[in-house]
């Protein structure tokens, strides 16, 4: 797969992972184009690297193409950057960074391979059980039963906080290995844009209790494995 995604919060971590796929790929500087957010990835960004394109490596070889912190991206570009990422041209990689998976859209987490930084991978699946245990409770259970659960964790603002945090990290490792429950990877990105931003809410202060009923209503309805 020539489209990437690199997902961690160490940014040491992530630039040496980026030298890693460079060295493998045996890219030269010339081929190497790396973008920053300024402040933030723009649609100006996308058209540049739409321009590049149209040209062939130099030397023919391998090119790789980096945007680094891909959720500081606005919406425009995001959706400018999808046709690019589903086909690039032949030779060339494109890698994208991000530290806030749920700030990309679903379509552009579906289109990449995705990678877990080394070090960075999550144990929430063997270090507690209790929220993997709950995400296969709401999504096999019906809507009342989905209710039921959300008042269980909405007893307090601070209550309601902790379970959503718990759920992103959760999320985050079923992006990279997804066999502890059997949800696309679109489902996956999708409920994490979700708590994400119920989370937001919450710390908006919009209703606590209300916000958990509409998230836990709104998760997928999967066939456990």
């Amino acid at each position: 797969m020539q489209s990437l995604l690199y997902i961690g919060t160490n940014q040491s971590a992530l630039d040496n992972e980026l030298n890693k796929l460079k060295d493998k790929l045996k890219v030269s500087q010339f081929n190497y184009i790396e973008y920053f957010p300024s402040p933030s990835i723009g649609i100006d960004i996308v058209r540049k690297i739409k321009e590049i394109l149209t040209l062939k490596p130099f030397g023919g070889n391998n090119r790789l193409m980096v945007v680094k912190e891909m959720d500081k991206a606005t919406l425009q570009a995001q959706n400018a950057l999808l046709k690019i990422l589903e086909e690039p041209p032949a030779n060339t990689y494109i890698a994208l960074t991000t530290k806030n998976v749920s700030a990309l859209l679903p379509t552009i987490v579906s289109r990449c391979q995705l990678v877990t930084v080394k070090g960075e991978k999550t144990k929430v699946m063997e270090d507690d059980n209790a929220t993997l245990k709950l995400l296969k409770g709401i999504i096999k259970s019906s809507p009342g039963q989905r209710l039921l659960l959300a008042a269980q964790y909405s007893k307090t603002k601070e209550v309601a906080l902790d379970i959503l945090d718990q759920l992103l990290i959760l999320l985050q490792s079923l992006l990279h290995d997804s066999t502890e429950i059997k949800l696309t990877t679109s489902q996956i990105a999708s409920t994490l844009a979700k708590v994400e931003s119920a989370k937001r809410y919450i710390e908006g202060n919009v209703n606590y209790k209300a916000t958990l009923d509409i998230l836990f209503l709104g998760f997928p309805k999967a066939k456990l494995i």
